[in-house]
Parts: C-alpha cells; sequence; structure tokens
C-alpha cells in the first residue's frame, strides 16, 4: 500500500530565483543537487515547506516521454510504497497510464524503484520503493507553514476520478458543493496515503488568476500557525496574491483562506484553520 507522501515534484521558471523565495519564507534548503538518468541531467534541490518536502526542477525526469512539455506548477505527487509491485499494477489496473519503465536512482536523497502514473484526470504521480532514506527526519529540517494539509487537482470529469481513487482504496471523505462568488464548485475530499486530495473542475480562484488552469495539480495547501504575518511574509517574499482573503465555511470545517502565485509560477494557499471538521492530517 502507499504509506505516506514524501515530496511533490514542483516545474518552475527560475531555480535560482524559486530558491531565494522559499529561503524569504524561511524554508530550509535541504539538499540542491542534480541527478543524472538515461534522459540527461537534472538539477533538483529539496525544500521543506510545511511538514513535507518539495523537490524543485526546470524539468520533470519523465518530460520527454510526454505529447507535450507541463505547465509550471506542482507537476507530480511521491509516494512510499510498501508494496511496489502491487501498488503500481494496481494504479494501471484503476485506469492509471504508468509514464515511464521502471528506473533506480540514487542521489544525496538516497536510494529508490520508483515509476510514475499519470491518473485518469491527467494528474501524475511517482510510487517508490525506498531502499535506502538519506534525509529520514523530515522534522529536523526547518520550515515557517504548520504543516500540508491537501493538494488541489483539477480533472476533466469528478465521477470518474472518484472511481480511481476507490478502485485504488483510497477514502472519499466528502463530497461536498461549496458556493464562492455566486458560483457552486464541486469539491470532493480524498484521503490518499497519509495527505488528502481536492478534487475539482475549476479552483474557486481561476477567474480572479485571469488563466485558465490546465488539469493537474493546481495548487498546494498550508495552515498557518500565524495568518496574518504569514500572509504579509509572503507577498514580501514576491508572491502574488490571487483575489481576496476569504472567511469560508464548508463540511471540512471553517477557515481564512488566501491564495498566492510563487514567482516560479505555481499556486499555493495559506489557510488558517477555525474550526476543522474532518479526521486531521496534519
Amino acid at each position: 500500500m502507499l504509506t505516506r507522501l514524501w515530496t511533490i515534484g514542483m516545474k518552475v521558471a527560475d531555480l535560482d530565483q524559486e530558491l531565494e523565495f522559499h529561503r524569504q519564507l524561511e524554508n530550509e534548503i535541504v539538499l540542491d543537487e542534480y541527478i543524472k538518468t538515461d534522459t540527461g541531467e537534472f538539477r533538483l534541490p529539496l525544500v521543506k515547506m510545511g511538514d513535507r518536502f518539495l523537490h524543485l526542477m526546470e524539468e520533470t525526469v519523465y518530460e520527454q516521454d510526454l505529447n507535450e512539455p507541463l505547465s509550471l506548477g506542482p507537476a507530480h505527487l511521491v509516494y512510499v510504497s510498501d508494496s511496489w509491485d502491487e501498488d503500481v499494477a494496481n494504479a494501471v489496473s484503476a485506469g492509471g497510464r504508468q509514464l515511464i519503465e521502471p528506473v533506480e536512482i540514487e542521489a544525496g536523497f538516497g536510494r529508490r524503484k520508483l515509476t510514475f502514473i499519470q491518473a485518469p484526470g491527467g494528474w501524475n504521480f511517482e510510487i517508490f520503493d525506498m531502499i535506502e532514506d538519506r534525509v529520514s527526519d523530515v522534522a529536523k529540517y526547518k520550515s515557517r507553514f504548520t504543516g500540508l494539509w491537501t493538494c488541489g487537482t483539477k480533472v476533466a470529469d469528478i465521477d470518474r476520478e472518484l472511481e480511481f481513487h476507490r478502485q485504488l482504496n483510497n477514502q472519499v471523505i466528502l463530497d461536498e458543493t461549496i458556493e464562492s462568488g455566486g458560483e457552486k464548485f464541486r469539491l470532493p475530499l480524498i484521503k490518499m496515503a497519509d495527505k488528502y486530495i481536492h478534487v475539482l473542475d475549476k479552483a474557486v480562484y481561476e477567474d480572479d488568476l485571469g488563466e485558465t488552469i490546465p488539469n493537474g495539480i493546481c495548487h498546494l495547501v498550508y495552515a498557518s500557525a500565524n495568518f496574518e504575518a504569514d500572509v504579509e511574509l509572503c507577498k514580501q517574499a514576491g508572491a502574488r496574491p490571487v483575489g481576496d482573503i476569504a472567511h469560508i465555511r464548508a463540511e471540512f470545517g471553517e477557515r481564512m483562506v488566501a491564495f498566492f502565485r510563487a514567482p516560479g509560477g505555481w499556486n499555493f494557499e495559506i489557510l488558517k484553520i477555525i474550526k476543522n471538521l474532518v479526521p486531521e492530517v496534519i
């Protein structure tokens, strides 16, 4: 089974600019290394943000096998497996498409066997067998944010995506519709390994962003212990606010939320949890 979310692959426009952004947010740069694969050499800094890592990149190791380049933003979620062959087979049987042949890689973060899967909804995730972990004590690395709460994932067909998750034995926690700006948004909440995924066919901030977000992982959501100060810090570090700060109530609880576009071209939300009505994952 998939046991935990280990990192999130993040495609950015400029790695040096993105690293400076994270330093200003007080996120620790754990590694800044290059890895070699059959398709080339890739710079792959590892950053602690919240209670998980981000792997930053200007190109993914599997991008050359896709029909077109990936957009900037979260490119894939990376899950640790304790039954690798079974989990890969299950993902393909459920409707996922295997993007690369299994490969074993070694770098500063350790050694592992992995493959990438594209879900029916168009988002990508990695399944890996941890052979050796060289950054195992995640908690010791610094980050200003409390933790990653959910990943917003835009798909073409919500019902098809929910069936994919059910076949993977991922629990559908909620299947609700919320209202924002006079528009209704269906927003199922799914537990995949030890974190949540919010599935949507349009992001609540998409009109404020002024562009159509492609299908895939469209934003990451981080809990803040000092919401007002963190909103200001994000602005000072160069993130662009998307829409106004909002007070929302839904079946998952009550919170204050603020959306941002990072300098590297990816979207994130920070939130202040006022009331939580779903099992805690942070």
